[in-house]
C-alpha cells in the first residue's frame, strides 16, 4: 500500500465569503421550508448571480439579471428552467423586499418567454367557454 502525503495534494478551493446579501437567500430558503436538491439549486443559482455580479444587491438592477439570463441561455437552458433557476432569487429578493432590507427586485420579469403583464405564465390549455359543450357519454 502506497503512502499518500496529504501536504502533497492542492489546497481545496476556498470557500466563498458570505455578506450581507447572503442573509436575503438564507431567510428565504428558512422562511419557506426549502430543502434537498431545491435549495441546492436556490444555492446554487445565488452563487452564479454573485460571481457573474461583483456590485451588492441593493445596487443590482435588471441589466445585472439579465446577465445571468444570458449565461443560462449560453448554457442551452430552456426558457422555462431559467424561469424556474431564477425563481428562487426572484422569491428571495421579494421577501426582502417585503420585509423592508431591499426596494427593488433585479431578477423579476427578466426572463424572455410567454408571460402576461404581471408576470404569470400564460397557460397552453384550451379552456372551454361552455361547459354544456363537453359530451359526457
Amino acid at each position: 500500500m502506497k503512502f499518500v502525503n496529504w501536504l502533497d495534494l492542492e489546497p481545496r478551493p476556498a470557500v466563498a465569503v458570505k455578506n450581507g446579501d447572503d442573509a436575503v437567500l438564507e431567510t428565504n430558503i428558512r422562511h419557506a421550508n426549502i430543502t434537498g436538491y431545491y435549495e441546492r439549486e436556490a444555492r446554487a443559482t445565488w452563487a452564479l448571480f454573485r460571481s457573474l455580479c461583483d456590485k451588492p444587491s441593493k445596487d443590482a438592477d435588471r441589466d445585472d439579471g439579465r446577465k445571468l439570463v444570458a449565461h443560462f441561455e449560453n448554457e442551452g437552458l430552456k426558457s422555462a428552467s431559467i424561469r424556474k433557476k431564477v425563481g428562487w432569487l426572484v422569491a428571495a429578493v421579494n421577501l426582502a423586499i417585503s420585509e423592508g432590507r431591499l426596494r427593488f427586485n433585479p431578477f423579476s420579469n427578466v426572463v424572455p418567454g410567454a408571460t402576461t403583464s404581471n408576470g404569470a405564465c400564460r397557460s397552453t390549455k384550451p379552456t372551454w367557454r361552455n361547459a354544456s359543450a363537453i359530451s359526457t357519454s
